[in-house]
């Protein structure tokens, strides 16, 4: 679920840049220094997790459990999604050094933004499984959408491949959705101060 090098106009990739570059320093700056090894073990799962492709159809999906970044770690997902980013793309050349900006953004606002909506709730307790499925499914089903609607809006001749985008990760959302629901309701029970709007 990368951009690759070379598919996007310059103005996608510095604004990318511009966005993302701001939500990562932001972040890191309201980083405490004992949530930094936290940050760091969920953002090596990301990056070996997002490492296993899955073929379907014409294409290949992977998890990225991202939503569950996103409860877990607050606005902190930024620097952490970022860093995976950084080496999927210098040792195995996934996406590239100038879409960094624009992965990262697409991979890290939505959960961001799930995290916002539904922290309320789960610091009440209320609802676990079904805020951990919403989480995890509309965090990588929005991500997909996004990447695709750049895709669509800086070339409309990709509107092939951004329906194939859209398409293919409709399923593994359901996935990604189960998955993240399960893992929520297993921390809330078992370590509630590891989620990181009951800290």
């Amino acid at each position: 679920m990368h951009i690759s090098e070379g598919v996007l106009p310059p103005i996608y990739l510095i604004s990318g840049w511009l966005v993302s570059g701001g939500a990562v320093l932001f972040s890191l700056k309201a980083l405490s220094g004992r949530e930094i090894p936290r940050v760091a073990l969920l953002s090596g799962l990301f990056f070996v997790i997002s490492l296993i492709h899955i073929p379907l159809g014409p294409t290949s999906v992977h998890l990225t459990l991202n939503g569950l970044l996103g409860i877990l770690l607050g606005q902190a997902v930024f620097p952490a999604i970022f860093v995976a980013l950084f080496f999927q793309a210098l040792f195995f050349q996934y996406g590239g050094i100038s879409v960094l900006g624009i992965n990262t953004l697409t991979m890290a606002l939505p959960p961001y933004l799930f995290f916002l909506l539904f922290s309320r709730y789960l610091q009440k307790g209320k609802h676990t499984l079904l805020i951990g499925f919403l989480s995890g499914f509309l965090s990588l089903l929005s991500s997909g959408l996004l990447m695709a609607l750049i895709l669509y809006f800086s070339n409309p001749k990709l509107y092939l491949l951004s329906g194939i985008f859209a398409g293919t990760y409709l399923p593994l959302s359901l996935a990604e959705g189960i998955i993240t629901a399960f893992a929520v309701l297993y921390l809330k029970r078992t370590h509630p101060e590891v989620i990181r709007c009951c800290q």
